[in-house]
């Protein structure tokens, strides 16, 4: 077994040249072993090769891990880089050698490596999981590695606890257990062993570590609990207080995600201008053949990984792409999602321009005559309608849709090819008075005389302020109002009834719409809010499909032909 070339060429020739001859590591010389050890502290997938005896890594896909976890640490200079990456998600497949890698090797080698390093302290590593037991478990398998590998005893002899270098267990008083592994350290006072296994629920009141290592601490069934969610993403919000130094420690996510709000997607959304993200699917595209490839062959065939998405593809694009899908009760695609622009100003001679690889000429509402739909349409020939979905304001409206919820503007239309447009959205918590002036800025930008709510809730609340605010502020603005009647249909059942026509292709939304909206859609039904795709869903009662320029001259020649018997003509221009 030769190990990977890298830049320290002496240590790792050395570990070929004696396992090439057979010979045993307790012939190395001193100086041999130290330049062993620099070579194993540099390269982590070095060590998990010939410490944890993992010979079943893809150098590829192993090596990219690898290479990604050796830069976990505020400066990164010491070992090699530039600059450091303190908190790092780490997102591969199910199955493929995460936790062997960046749990029980990763954390004995940050311990091996700081401890050999002038400039370091002592490094003190947590490991989190879901479960305590699994924790432990871990622990456990690294102490049999530690007691198991001659090489790790010859080269880290230093580091070992008393008498293990003998094949002997370590002192009763000694923190050597499935809780905690203590190695030796360059200094005392810290209360925390080198290594400690704990669960996302355990106590750890008074304890603080260099290295935070959270490896999958959500179990499918904890997914699909929200109670249970919120607990763990409040606990990732307070392990923050964990670290050494307080909120500014090392802090790693080693996780398969199980859906889109899950707690690993909250992290990112909090905190996402602090991590590093590594995020590898099974099947990955080859951009020189075209073709999908698997990204551990010797595991898993590509063949097998497509038989595999076909059978449950929601099940495979979680555990195996990385990239959950919104849920297998939903049939929303962000690939049915089309984009286009406004051209210019707001007058009447703006137009919305389908973008080009989004634009299909024969996509045209059922029942209409065929024929080609435009590419550009203008504003001027759309009915147009803004629609308001309220927050809720009863107290029991609250605690059913939680803080979250906001209220929803939407500007929506309809071309006479029965084509529907999101041509202006936001969502807010602001006060009542301010969406709607919000409200009326927007009616009167987009020269739209209609407005849409909820009528219980318009009634209750909005339109006494209503009425005074457009009278005030806003006499200029033309509007009628439509009463929405949800009636016995349930907000999820509205929003499920938009399918048919997003799948296929009615719906054009403008390229500026901002990424929530995009984010309700793509992530519904686990999404925190769908306050946007609740006002969506009132679309189809509010818009009409108005005529076209052609159809209104044919509908003029039409009734004279009626009235008349033929149609009329000016003489002077014939027409």
């Amino acid at each position: 077994m030769a190990l990977p070339r890298t830049s320290n060429l002496q240590g790792q020739d050395v570990i070929n040249d004696m396992l090439a001859s057979g010979g045993a590591p307790r012939d190395m010389a001193p100086i041999q072993i130290v330049a062993v050890r620099d070579y194993l502290n540099s390269s982590l997938y070095a060590f998990c090769k010939l410490i944890f005896d993992y010979q079943d890594l893809d150098p590829h896909l192993h090596g990219e891990v690898c290479a990604f976890i050796s830069k976990w640490d505020h400066d990164n200079g010491l070992w090699g880089g530039t600059d450091g990456w303190p908190r790092l998600m780490l997102q591969i497949p199910r199955e493929a050698f995460k936790t062997s890698v960046a749990t029980r090797a990763n954390s004995l080698w940050q311990v091996c490596r700081w401890f050999f390093s002038e400039e370091k302290p002592d490094a003190t590593v947590a490991i989190f999981n879901e479960r305590e037991a699994n924790s432990q478990k871990w622990l456990r398998n690294i102490r049999d590695v530690v007691a198991g590998s001659d090489i790790f005893r010859e080269v880290y002899r230093d580091l070992l606890p008393p008498g293990v270098y003998e094949g002997k267990n370590p002192p009763q008083r000694w923190k050597w257990s499935d809780n905690e592994l203590q190695f030796q350290k360059k200094s005392h006072g810290q209360s925390e062993a080198s290594i400690t296994g704990l669960g996302v629920t355990s106590a750890t009141t008074g304890g603080h570590w260099t290295h935070l290592i959270k490896d999958d601490i959500l179990s499918f069934e904890a997914s699909r609990s929200e109670t249970v969610m919120q607990m763990v993403k409040d606990w990732c919000d307070a392990a923050r207080d964990l670290e050494r130094p307080g909120r500014d420690g090392l802090d790693l996510f080693a996780c398969t995600p199980w859906h889109y709000n899950d707690a690993y997607r909250y992290v990112l959304e909090q905190y996402g201008d602090e991590y590093r993200v590594l995020r590898r699917s099974a099947l990955e595209l080859n951009p020189e053949t075209g073709k999908e490839e698997s990204i551990f062959p010797s595991k898993w065939s590509a063949r097998f990984l497509q038989k595999e998405r076909k059978r449950n593809p929601y099940h495979f694009n979680a555990q195996m792409q990385c990239k959950p899908m919104a849920g297998k009760e939903m049939s929303f695609n962000e690939n049915w999602l089309r984009f286009g622009s406004i051209n210019a100003a707001r007058t009447d001679d703006d137009f919305f321009e389908i973008r080009q690889g989004h634009y299909n000429p024969s996509i045209i509402a059922p029942g209409l005559p065929d024929g080609d739909a435009p590419q550009r349409c203008p504003l001027a020939w759309m009915d147009k309608c803004l629609i308001l979905d309220p927050a809720p304001s009863e107290q029991t409206d609250v605690n059913r849709e939680g803080d979250s919820a906001r209220n929803a503007l939407v500007l929506v239309a309809m071309d006479p090819w029965g084509r529907s447009y999101l041509l202006d959205v936001w969502a807010g918590r602001d006060d009542v008075l301010d969406i709607l002036r919000r409200i009326f800025r927007t009616l009167k930008l987009w020269g739209c005389h209609k407005f849409a709510c909820e009528h219980v809730n318009f009634s209750k609340l909005y339109k006494p302020f209503f009425d005074f605010v457009k009278r005030a502020e806003f006499r200029d603005v033309h509007v009628s109002y439509t009463p929405l009647k949800p009636g016995r249909t349930d907000k999820n059942t509205r929003i499920l009834s938009m399918t048919p026509s997003y799948r296929s292709g009615l719906w054009y939304w403008t390229d500026s719409a901002i990424a929530s909206a995009i984010r309700e859609f793509v992530e519904y039904p686990h999404s925190a809010t769908m306050d946007i795709l609740d006002a969506l869903s009132y679309a189809d009662q509010v818009l009409k499909r108005p005529e076209s320029p052609m159809e209104y001259e044919q509908r003029l020649v039409d009734r004279q032909v009626q009235d008349y018997g033929q149609p009329t003509y000016d003489e002077l221009t014939g027409y």
